[in-house]
């Protein structure tokens, strides 16, 4: 009873602070929609997963592969019933409460484990705290949810999926296999890989099993020809399991490579992140951002030279306390394979800092597709924490148990001091700065300031010409004029709200659309010859290339602001709006405070020398 009482407890704050850390960003049913994280803002785009062929990537849209469907059918289904506020909220609240509760699990397993607590109440408060600050951190802050990025989803399960590797393969000799931790292990393996379509993740986890069926080889007391087999089969079955996602995401791997690589020396990666990626600032888990124009900056806060940071040293002294400590426990093999873990990420999240950038610039320049790590913090940094925290918590309780035996009271209640003040700052990102914690991106265009918020609302315009649009466009083609590109944006002025991200209309607006080119690097005359013509001002050659392609439909958007992505083949859409109104052959379909869409009489074709 009293286990069920604190697991009840564990819930129950995993789900408090998770609904505290995020309901801003979806109060009063606003998203957070920025820059090139996907959220599918229509059901159909959403279960366009499942069959959309791309000839970048295939099956699948821009790189994110088949196994994107665990992530947009989820939403698209909530979406449905719920509206994309709740259906957002509730994807980024479920994966934040289990990173927490899977994290405690495995922290405090390991404590009972390996280092023999029996104090239920120093175990529960001790794996609490580490789970907060392992789930709520800089990096989660940044590299997962305030632009959603499916690698949340390997933070949410990850825990609970090397608990259950270390209950299938233990090293201490004692084997505890059993069918529950085979379906939990496979389980969170297949719930992780929406994360795995950024390849390199999946790459150090198949490392990292690799490196840990090693140690259960050299050091399980079990029959050396049963231990290989076991772990060859299993890492076998473990590839088997994500062929269903990495098969067809592996036809178009090339193609997806180069059209996201730079054409320059591969250390060019390195060499842009390395600057705030020293080890120091490695250590204290501090990444590099973007995020410098809100009151709360990594940069202003974290990077420069704030006495604040030096609590944040606390970490690697509890880690360096564990090492000093490894000696006189029992179950080393672990803590060992984890501290390497460590080791091997930070040297990495550093990138081309000393000690031994020579090896870093090294692998850079000569390995292959090394350059997949050319911003360590984030490709890096999610092994980084993840095994930063469990030592961390473990050389927290050693500590702790040492001062104990000391009988030491006054630096027994300084360490918790310490411990509050590190929870804070780690956690601050979610919790302190949540006033103003969403990302802004200001810029000007004719002398007037705009400002883009990351925390938006889809206007009712919008869903309005959904209505109207989908019910014209069925076997029609439809060009949107101004063009759009990788990143786009549009200013709502009278809604207060606004958006800089991946073009809503292609992701809301179930239509044949002609108006963006993401992902590929090479030249497309088609995307852009309408676009170069309204531009030279030929109209007449304009109107026939619409008639040629037999493209029926013109949507023009008013809501755009020009910038540096979207300013390439820009055309003014109040110029294009005037010369399309006093063409006859032009019929005005809709109209709202936002577009102006525009139905083509293709009857007069012969006057183009178009015969049908």
């Amino acid at each position: 009873m009293k286990k069920i009482k604190v697991y009840l407890l564990l819930f129950l704050l995993s789900a408090f602070f998770s609904f505290i850390a995020i309901y801003k960003w979806f109060l009063g049913g606003t998203i957070l929609y920025y820059w090139d994280a996907l959220l599918p803002l229509g059901q159909s785009y959403a279960f366009a997963f499942l069959n959309n062929w791309s000839s970048l990537v295939f099956p699948g849209s821009s790189g994110s592969g088949l196994s994107w469907i665990l992530y947009t059918v989820p939403i698209g289904i909530l979406n449905n019933f719920f509206g994309i506020s709740i259906a957002q909220g509730l994807i980024y609240f479920t994966l934040i409460s289990l990173s927490i509760v899977n994290f405690y699990f495995l922290l405090r397993y390991s404590l009972v484990t390996f280092l023999k607590v029996s104090n239920k109440r120093v175990v529960f408060f001790t794996s609490f705290i580490f789970s907060l600050m392992y789930s709520f951190n800089l990096y989660t802050f940044y590299y997962a949810y305030f632009m959603f990025n499916p690698g949340a989803y390997i933070i949410s399960f990850l825990p609970l999926n090397f608990l259950a590797l270390i209950h299938l393969f233990s090293l201490d000799g004692k084997p505890k296999r059993n069918i529950f931790w085979v379906i939990i292990f496979f389980g969170t393996t297949f719930f992780m890989s929406p994360g795995f379509t950024t390849y390199i993740f999946f790459i150090q986890y198949l490392g990292w099993i690799f490196i840990y069926l090693v140690f259960y080889f050299l050091t399980s007391a079990e029959k050396r020809k049963s231990k290989f087999l076991k772990s060859f089969i299993f890492f076998i079955l473990i590839i088997i399991a994500n062929l269903w996602w990495f098969f067809p995401a592996y036809l178009g791997l090339q193609s997806s490579y180069s059209a996201q690589r730079f054409t320059t020396d591969p250390t060019a990666y390195i060499d842009l992140n390395s600057r705030n990626s020293n080890l120091l600032n490695s250590l204290r888990l501090i990444g590099s951002t973007m995020m410098t124009n809100n009151p709360f900056s990594w940069f202003s806060f974290y990077i420069d030279k704030n006495p604040l940071n030096i609590v944040l040293f606390f970490f690697p002294f509890l880690i360096l306390f564990l090492v000093s400590k490894m000696k006189t426990l029992a179950n080393k093999n672990y803590l060992l394979f984890f501290l390497i873990m460590f080791l091997v990420s930070v040297f990495l999240v550093k990138e081309g800092n000393p000690p031994r950038a020579d090896i870093t610039v090294w692998l850079f320049k000569y390995i292959p597709f090394f350059d997949a790590f050319r911003d360590a913090q984030h490709k890096a940094g999610l092994f980084y924490i993840f095994a930063s925290f469990l030592l961390a918590g473990l050389g927290f309780y050693l500590l702790f148990d040492f001062l104990k035996s000391k009988k030491r009271k006054i630096y027994m209640f300084f360490l918790f001091f310490i411990l509050f003040l590190l929870s804070l700052l780690v956690t601050g990102p979610f919790f302190i700065f949540s006033y103003d914690n969403v990302q802004k991106v200001s810029l000007k265009y004719m002398g007037n300031k705009f400002v883009f918020s990351a925390k938006t609302k889809i206007p009712n315009e919008y869903y309005e010409l959904k209505k109207v649009l989908e019910n014209k466009c069925g076997g029609k083609t439809t060009i949107v004029i101004p063009r759009a590109t990788a990143i786009t944006n549009a200013y709502w002025d009278k809604n207060g709200t606004s958006y800089m991200g991946q073009d809503v209309l292609s992701k809301f607006i179930n239509c044949n659309l002609i108006n963006n080119k993401i992902g590929e690097n090479d030249p497309d005359a088609f995307a852009n010859s309408a676009y170069l013509l309204l531009q030279n001002n030929d109209f007449p050659s304009f109107k026939n290339f619409l008639l040629q392609n037999d493209i029926s439909l013109v949507l023009i958007r008013k809501d755009n602001i020009p910038f540096y992505y979207t300013s390439w083949f820009h055309v003014d859409p109040k110029k294009t709006i005037d010369r399309i109104e006093k063409d006859l052959d032009f019929r005005k379909l809709y109209e709202n405070d936002f577009f102006n869409l525009y139905g083509l009489e293709t009857n007069n074709l012969g006057k183009y020398g178009i015969s049908t």
